[in-house]
C-alpha cells in the first residue's frame, strides 16, 4: 500500500518472531485491479488478516474462487469472511484457533485436489453473496422507519407513505 512504515514495522516484528524465515518474505507492489485479480486467482490460498479481516477484498477473492483461510475473533470486522462462508454453506476454511488456522492453510497449500474442489464450490455458491438484495431492502425499511419516527416527533400529525 501507500504506507511504507507498515512494511518496516512488519519486518521488525518478523525479525523477532521468525528470523529464520525472514529471507523468504516478499512484498508484492500494489497492483492495478486486473493484475490483482490475476494474482489472487493464481494463488493456492489466501490468508484472511487476523483481527482485521477482509471486506471488499474477501468479495474480490471469492469472485476468483480462491479459498480464504479465516479465523474469526470477537471483533465484527474479523468475522466477515466466516459469515460469507457460512452463507455459502462452506465451513472447512473457518478456523477455531490459531493452530487450526495454520493447519487449514498448510493443508490447502499442499493439496491441489482439495484446492480445486473448494474453488469449484466457491464459484458455484458465491452468487448468494453478490446477487442477494434482501439486505438493501432491510436497510431501506430501517431508514423509512427512522424517518417516520423522526417526523412523528417533530410533526405528530405528519405521516410518511
Amino acid at each position: 500500500g501507500d504506507r511504507p512504515h507498515w512494511r518496516a514495522q512488519l519486518l521488525q516484528r518478523f525479525a523477532k518472531s521468525m528470523p529464520q524465515h525472514l529471507e523468504r518474505i516478499q512484498f508484492v507492489p500494489q497492483q492495478d485491479i486486473e493484475n490483482f485479480y490475476d494474482f489472487i486467482a493464481a494463488s493456492d490460498v489466501v490468508l484472511d488478516s487476523l483481527h482485521v479481516g477482509g471486506g471488499v477484498t474477501t468479495m474480490d477473492v471469492f469472485a476468483t474462487g480462491t479459498p480464504i483461510v479465516t479465523l474469526p475473533t470477537e471483533n465484527m470486522r474479523s468475522r466477515f469472511t466466516a459469515a460469507c462462508y457460512r452463507r455459502m454453506g462452506i465451513e472447512e476454511c473457518i478456523a477455531a484457533s490459531t493452530a487450526g488456522y495454520v493447519e487449514i492453510a498448510l493443508r490447502l497449500a499442499n493439496d491441489r485436489s482439495r484446492q480445486e474442489k473448494l474453488r469449484a464450490q466457491i464459484l458455484e455458491r458465491s452468487a448468494c453473496l453478490y446477487h442477494d438484495t434482501s439486505g438493501v431492502h432491510e436497510f431501506a425499511r430501517l431508514f423509512e422507519m427512522a424517518i417516520a419516527a423522526k417526523m412523528n416527533q417533530t410533526h405528530p400529525k405528519a405521516s410518511i407513505k
